[in-house]
C-alpha cells in the first residue's frame, strides 16, 4: 500500500498497469489518501519533474484471520488439499 503525505501535483500519484488491457491506471488520489493494492499488481512512482518534495509511506502487508483450533481442524477435514503443513 501507499500513504501520500506530500504530493506537489496529482501527476506524481502512484500509477498501476492494468494486467488485462496494459493501460496505465492513474488513481484519483491526493495528499492524505491511502491506496491499498495487491503487491503483484505492477506499479510505479512517476519521475519527479520538480524540486518540490513527494513524501509517501509504502508498505507490504499480509491479510489473514485468527481461527480457533476447532475451526482449523474442520477446515483441514473438509479441504485437505489446501493445507501444505500439518
Amino acid at each position: 500500500g501507499v500513504y501520500f503525505i506530500e504530493i506537489p501535483d496529482t501527476k506524481y500519484i502512484t500509477e498501476f498497469l492494468d494486467p488485462e488491457t496494459q493501460q496505465i491506471i492513474k488513481p484519483d488520489a491526493k495528499a492524505g489518501d491511502m491506496l491499498i493494492f495487491p503487491s503483484w499488481l505492477l506499479h510505479r512512482a512517476p519521475k519527479m519533474e520538480t524540486n518540490e518534495r513527494r513524501t509517501v509511506i509504502s508498505w507490504n502487508m499480509d491479510v489473514g484471520c485468527i481461527l480457533l483450533d476447532s475451526q482449523i481442524k474442520a477446515l483441514k477435514l473438509t479441504h485437505p488439499s489446501n493445507w501444505k503443513y500439518k
